[in-house]
């Protein structure tokens, strides 16, 4: 991550940001923004913002049910030659469609070293 101060001049003695150091720190900021946020969404997970106290109730209850409404899955494929390949991830859930799930669509299979 670069340095704030690449960002936004800084010099000393400080003086005051200039509209164009202020642009780029905003682009910055928006950038980090939209990168943690597309983290969240391909790790399966969701993003909320709390734009006003009157959200906290919503956005509380919201993110207490996900946690009470989550399953972990585990599986070892049958094949375990493993090629770096991506391989993709299909869940559902039988007669019931309405059902969200929030889920990786893929993984690569790297082979890793066993523990000792």
């Amino acid at each position: 991550m670069k340095n704030l101060r690449a960002i936004v001049r800084l010099e000393y003695p400080l003086k005051k940001p200039s509209p164009e150091d202020y642009e780029r720190l905003l682009a910055f900021r928006l950038r980090e923004h939209k990168t943690l946020t597309g983290i969240s969404t391909l790790s399966g997970g969701w993003t909320t913002y709390l734009e006003k106290p009157s959200d906290a109730t919503d956005i509380y209850t919201q993110l207490f049910t996900s946690f009470g409404q989550r399953y972990i899955l585990g599986y070892y494929p049958a094949n375990d030659l493993h090629q770096g390949k991506r391989r993709a991830v299909e869940i559902k859930v039988r007669d019931h469609p309405e059902y969200q799930i929030l889920r990786r669509k893929a993984y690569y299979d790297l082979e890793r070293p066993n523990p000792r």
